[in-house]
């Protein structure tokens, strides 16, 4: 039975005709977003350790079961959420009693799902043949091969578990992986192999499955990395040491590159020796070994091509190595050759920026004025150039034609951000010229109250008491006057059906995630998707429930998308559920326990740097929800006195909470409380930031922040302050 049978049969709408209607589904449906922490009376540390699955599973999932046992009002869905919450925590006996109850009860009720449920419990329970037995009488889920392979996989663990010869077991998994498995189902067994033949001692066969496990790019990848550089740490395979590289370890990277490099018995084509170059260029950087990475940079663009991405980067280092001349040389043969380049615009930026802060405004001007050509399209740098040039006559008091200028860009509107920095300033002019400002600070607030510019539109006009009126975000009204704000927002379709008026299908969701069926539970709502994918309304509804079921970064993605679709200016009259929804706090309890400094700073910095997802991972390798690199993981971890720690362990949602609040804490006391040079630092390094702060920490708050030099760190700073002045009004100070 597929899964729109299963949840359309008449068992389905018997029981969800009854179930959750306790508060939390209630709440959802509503729009009210409850907060539905749960203290935790385990040690700190022993959940910290936990696999990052494990936590989502056996501590934040059975806890939402649990909460929906003990309210839910019909017997079926009361004893799911039981069930669930004995599988969550491994008592696979009362696990196995309440499904097969389940079972008996309601035989069509999630089939296959449930059988396999049955089938892993009965698995645990040590009852291999059992297990075995079950799977292999239910022909109905064979026909659905994503469903067959999760039954399979069970089947498969019990082989593994069995006291058969370590050769029957072998060529069981390369039996399957014969039979045209899936990709994802394919690296589980491949995985599986490679495990089975290290633990033979066959060593050779476990290389190749690992490697082959390793190129796939799958979860397990990491994994086999760790493998292969205990089985063959000598290793010059081209994937292994790519991924060695990419994955930080800049020694092994640039030892292993020399020798592949220098080795004329290797057989490695051009484009593979060109990466490899490239990979030990950047490791070098990495290492500080600037003059290392200017020469294969040089070798590349004097033996292989004019590549606009190598000039920039030799570019770039020639400039902090003082290497002036040949910095010259470079930069007129990009001119030449690659004027309308995005590598160019870049460039060309890079040096304007140079220029002003070296006070050199007449090239500065000069050299931002090349990037007004519309050559450039909608380069971020010939969005931002006007407005420098009307920032460089801001700073030296020329104030008529700065403003000039900004009114220019504004009404170009060649980027958002570009727009809301010119309206700001203009503002900013007028009060300096002496002139009303009210009405243009209030125009920076209309274009985007959420953004940054707009908040320090607002705490202009109260500093300067410039009027009494100044827009609240976030207004306090009914549910459904917050619904009915979302409805006037969007079209309704012709012939379009209103499921949303309903909330059983909603509901069932949110119980089959409460209940681990995740599968299911997705497959209900990218069905739903494909109906409402330009409604408000439903990515709000959807967003708060996948948010109180914990799984925030699917509820994050969805508000991102429902922010895309509303009018900036309408943001005004936000409700402050819709607010909240956009703006939440995840793992609150935990946040508050290690924070030393105001929380809300704490989720500005999370919802910036991973939205809110835990498994994330970033090109340069920083992980988990606050984008933790390794090494300086490994750093925390010792400060926090935490022995067992594990780089993988960035996954888990309190360790990262723990280590990155513990950073913040940190970086917060260093620097006095200045926010420009805690998250300079954060996002930049403390070279950088403290750099920063050494020429512009005795300036103004407006001109520190535009002078900050790195573009990511300038818009990161911006982002991250809006969101916390956002935070602050969403919720009250804390």
């Amino acid at each position: 039975m597929n899964i729109e049978n299963l949840l359309n049969s008449r068992y389905m709408k018997q029981i969800f005709s009854m179930i959750l209607t306790f508060g939390l589904s209630f709440a959802a449906a509503q729009g009210k977003v409850a907060k539905v922490e749960v203290e935790i009376d385990s040690s700190d540390i022993e959940l910290e350790l936990l696999h990052p699955d494990a936590l989502k599973n056996e501590v934040l999932r059975k806890e939402l079961a649990l909460q929906g046992s003990e309210n839910a009002k019909d017997s079926v869905s009361k004893k799911l959420l039981r069930a669930a919450v004995f599988y969550y925590d491994k008592k696979w006996d009362s696990a196995y009693s309440a499904y097969k109850q389940i079972q008996d009860d309601v035989p069509d009720l999630l089939y296959g799902p449930l059988v396999i449920r049955i089938a892993k419990c009965a698995l645990e329970k040590g009852n291999i043949q059992e297990s075995r037995n079950i799977l292999l009488n239910i022909k109905s889920i064979k026909n659905n091969k994503n469903t067959w392979e999760r039954a399979d996989l069970v089947l498969m663990e019990g082989i593994l578990r069995d006291t058969i010869a370590l050769k029957a077991k072998k060529d069981s998994i390369e039996l399957r992986l014969k039979s045209g498995p899936s990709a994802t189902y394919a690296q589980i067994l491949k995985w599986k192999l490679a495990v089975l033949q290290e633990n033979e001692k066959n060593t050779k066969d476990a290389i190749n499955s690992y490697f082959s496990v390793l190129r796939s790019g799958s979860k397990y990848a990491d994994s086999a990395l760790r493998a292969l550089q205990r089985l063959t740490p000598s290793s010059i395979d081209y994937d292994f040491v790519r991924t060695l590289c990419k994955r930080g370890y800049n020694d092994k990277c640039t030892e292993k590159i020399s020798s592949m490099l220098s080795n004329k018995s290797l057989k490695l084509d051009s484009a593979k020796r060109v990466n490899l170059m490239i990979l030990q260029a950047e490791a070098w950087k990495r290492q500080s070994k600037t003059d290392l990475a200017i020469g294969v940079y040089k070798k590349l663009l004097d033996s292989v091509d004019y590549n606009t991405s190598w000039m920039q980067s030799l570019l770039r280092m020639l400039r902090n190595a003082g290497n002036k001349n040949e910095a010259k040389k470079l930069d007129s043969i990009f001119q030449k050759k690659f004027p309308f380049s995005s590598e160019n615009a870049n460039n060309l930026w890079v040096k304007a920026l140079e220029y002003e802060q070296a006070k050199d405004y007449k090239k500065a001007i000069e050299t931002y004025k090349l990037l007004y050509d519309p050559k450039f399209g909608k380069h971020r740098g010939r969005q931002w150039a006007k407005f420098r040039i009307g920032f460089i006559n801001f700073k030296e008091e020329k104030y008529e034609e700065a403003a000039n200028l900004f009114v220019q860009v504004a009404k170009e509107n060649l980027g958002l951000m570009s727009k809301s920095a010119s309206l700001y300033f203009y503002a900013e002019c007028q009060r300096m010229l002496g002139h009303n400002a009210a009405a243009a600070y209030s125009e920076v607030i209309a274009d985007f109250p959420l953004g940054y510019y707009a908040w320090r539109a607002k705490q202009n006009l109260k500093e300067f008491e410039l009027s009494e009126n100044i827009p609240k975000l976030g207004v306090e009204m009914s549910d459904s006057s917050a619904i009915a704000w979302l409805r006037a927002l969007q079209k309704k379709e012709t012939n379009e059906k209103d499921s949303l008026m309903s909330v059983g299908r909603l509901e069932q969701i949110e119980l089959l995630l409460r209940c681990g069926f995740e599968e299911e539970a997705f497959a209900l709502y990218e069905d739903a998707l494909k109906f409402h994918k330009n409604r408000p309304e439903f990515y709000y509804r959807y967003g708060v429930m996948f948010m109180q079921n914990g799984e925030h970064a699917l509820a994050h993605r969805m508000a991102r998308s429902f922010l895309n679709m509303i009018p900036r200016g309408k943001m005004v009259g936000v409700p402050i559920q819709v607010l909240k929804f956009l703006y939440p706090l995840p793992h609150e309890a935990k946040v508050r326990k290690h924070a030393k400094i105001d929380p809300y700073l704490v989720y500005s910095v999370m919802r910036q740097e991973s939205i809110f997802d835990a498994k994330i991972q970033s090109p340069a390798g920083a992980r988990g929800l606050l984008q933790i690199m390794p090494t300086t993981g490994d750093f925390l971890a010792k400060r926090e006195g935490i022995e067992k720690f594990d780089k993988d362990l960035l996954y888990n949602a309190y360790m990262n909470i723990r280590l990155g609040v513990r950073y913040l804490n940190d970086l917060y006391q260093e620097h006095q409380g200045d926010y420009i040079g805690v998250l300079g630092e954060y996002n930049a390094g403390p070279t950088a930031a403290k750099r920063w702060l050494a020429n512009y920490g005795s300036l103004p708050w407006d001109i520190r922040v535009e002078e900050v030099s790195y573009w990511e760190t300038r818009e990161y700073v911006k982002l991250v302050v809006g969101n916390y002045w956002t935070y602050g009004e969403t919720y009250g100070s804390d």
